[in-house]
């Protein structure tokens, strides 16, 4: 598998994952709320709202949801490519935190017209698609696209950037 496909592969692990973790989450907030409903009712001295089995179910649900996460974080240890530890490396020469915050900005206003005017994305139906996917997600278009597009988007944001480096 070359390593492109297994970026992918890890990034979709890892959204499978998040998903899972979201999911388990929410089944052990429902189960908490239902138990925490009951025990007011039965202290008013009333009938229970919901079900023991209802409950039981969101447990279940919970459980099921923590082993696929579990699963999945195996997976996806498998799949990373082993790497000693060592510190983060530098961004950019120069370039920090209020650098890398005003490059994602600039990232997120980028239009339509300036993708297409860099040549990022094409003007037609294959660039409206292209479009979409940037605008739900400009900095995760930005990693996954390859790397003569990520350039054309980079210089664009560095273009824009300039004229803020220099006031």
């Amino acid at each position: 598998m070359d390593s492109r496909a297994q970026i992918i592969d890890l990034e979709a692990l890892r959204e499978c994952r998040d998903g899972a973790s979201r999911m388990a989450k929410y089944y052990g907030d429902r189960a908490a709320k239902c138990q925490g409903e009951n025990a007011a009712m039965a202290a008013a001295g009333l009938r229970p709202l919901h079900s023991e089995s209802g409950v039981q179910w969101d447990r279940d649900q919970q459980a099921m949801a923590q082993r696929h996460v579990a699963a999945l974080e195996a997976a996806i240890a498998a799949l990373s490519p082993a790497e000693p530890a060592k510190a983060a490396p530098a961004l950019a020469p120069g370039m920090g935190l209020a650098e890398f915050h005003a490059r994602l900005r600039l990232l997120h206003n980028l239009d339509f017209r300036d993708l297409v005017q860099a040549g990022v994305i094409d003007d037609d139906e294959g660039g409206e698609a292209d479009w979409k996917s940037f605008r739900q997600d400009p900095a995760r278009f930005f990693i996954r696209v390859d790397d003569e597009t990520a350039g054309k988007l980079w210089a664009l944001c560095e273009q824009r950037a300039a004229p803020r480096r220099a006031a």
